[in-house]
């Protein structure tokens, strides 16, 4: 399996952990992605979920304007799949440290 997998320049909407799922709602800048204005991205995590759930927990501490809606910016989030059918998943967003974990299974909806 070869998939290499970017995203540059977006907004988190909203984020939240749910067991060992996490789900991003990315509004995308529509200069770099006209015919995908907002996404949902899901990951199944199978490490660092403590990592991963800390992380979380301090973006919406630092973003939430209190009225549900974040407003982080993404620099980039990139996804490599490895040979075992697990995937090297990176998070970079503004002033927050890089949040590396593995995933499962990746599922992209617009919304």
């Amino acid at each position: 399996m070869d998939m290499k997998y970017e995203y540059h320049d977006a907004v988190v909407e909203k984020i939240e952990i749910q067991n060992k799922m996490l789900i991003i709602y990315l509004d995308l800048y529509p200069i770099l992605y006209k015919d995908k204005p907002k996404i949902k991205l899901c990951f199944s995590i199978i490490n660092n979920i403590d990592k991963c759930k800390y992380w979380v927990n301090r973006l919406i501490e630092e973003f939430d304007d209190g009225e549900g809606y974040l407003g982080a910016r993404i620099n980039k989030i990139n996804i490599h799949a490895e040979n075992d059918n697990l995937y090297n998943c990176l998070i970079d967003c503004d002033y927050m440290e890089e949040l590396k974990f593995k995933s499962k299974v990746i599922i992209e909806n617009e919304i």
